[in-house]
């Protein structure tokens, strides 16, 4: 994954703090419309002007830049420009993180799977339609399938008196979801790039977000009774840390304050512990880079 060679810290060093000055005032108005970055060019697109402005520079091996921006500065002076710096800035904002890339890419081919779809093919919606809750049920061995970032989860409807998978559920009929649902059902078809299916897969990063959508409502395990909520209290975790005197390894693993196996969610930001068969907010999670003693 192509991520750029260079800082916030790089540009004001190319730049110059007055001309970083100038470019981070047009990063932060949004005069960056778009950039991209081909190694070792980065090219973007800025609102300036009747037309907007095309600009582009190069980084160059020994970690210094060549400037093509059309703008006076560079051509009459051959300086570093403020466009350079915005475009740097946006640049550093997408490519620096490499997973941010990634997840940009994945939502493109999404958009474009959706497009592609007759709205027929969607579960259709109505406030006078058929009343329906949305039930969202994790397969009995989804703790295991963590380890493997793939998780299934199956989708329902609680309808007409009983629960119905939304594969057997035809499109025709009009649902009255409560808005909570409207949105979760429409993060479902998000997930499985199109219409939302009866059974599907997700990532750790997806199956937080669903957590955090199901705040107050019920979610279902098979092969279980009974079911799992979500409560938005935060609480703490505890890292432990002992010596191994046999391996001289330092073993590392996280609690909650009582000394019992939880199970953890943690994705970009935030994350979930469930314990005693409720699903609770981390008031703090490490680093992603440690994410792996969760």
């Amino acid at each position: 994954m192509k991520h750029v060679p260079f800082t916030q810290k790089t540009l004001e060093e190319w730049a110059g703090k007055a001309t970083f000055r100038d470019g981070m005032s047009l990063f932060e108005r949004g005069k960056v419309e778009k950039v991209s970055f081909d190694p070792p060019f980065v090219t973007g697109q800025l609102a300036l002007g009747i037309r907007g402005m095309r600009s582009r520079f190069e980084v160059l091996p020994d970690g210094l830049v060549e400037n093509h921006c059309p703008c006076r500065e560079n051509r009459e002076e051959g300086r570093i420009c403020a466009h350079l710096v915005a475009l740097g800035l946006e640049a550093v904002r997408l490519y620096s993180d490499p997973l941010r890339v990634e997840h940009l890419e994945q939502e493109k081919r999404r958009a474009a799977r959706m497009a592609a779809l007759d709205p027929s093919a969607y579960h259709a919606r109505s406030p006078d339609g058929t009343p329906a809750t949305l039930r969202l049920t994790l397969k009995q061995s989804w703790r295991d399938q963590l380890a493997d970032d793939s998780i299934t989860v199956r989708c329902a409807l609680e309808m007409e008196g009983g629960v119905r998978p939304l594969n057997e559920v035809s499109k025709k009929i009009p649902l009255a979801l409560s808005p909570d649902d409207e949105n979760l059902l429409e993060v479902v078809e998000d997930i499985c790039e199109g219409p939302a299916r009866g059974s599907f897969e997700v990532s750790r990063a997806d199956l937080v977000n669903l957590v955090e959508l199901c705040l107050g409502k019920p979610i279902y395990e098979g092969g279980r009774e009974g079911f799992l909520m979500v409560d938005d209290q935060p609480v703490d975790s505890v890292v432990r840390v002992r010596l191994d005197e046999a391996t001289g390894d330092l073993l590392v693993s996280i609690r909650l304050k009582e000394d019992e196996a939880d199970t953890f969610l943690v994705g970009r930001g935030f994350g979930w512990v469930l314990h005693d068969g409720i699903f609770s907010r981390l008031k703090a999670i490490l680093p992603a880079p440690m994410h792996g003693i969760y």
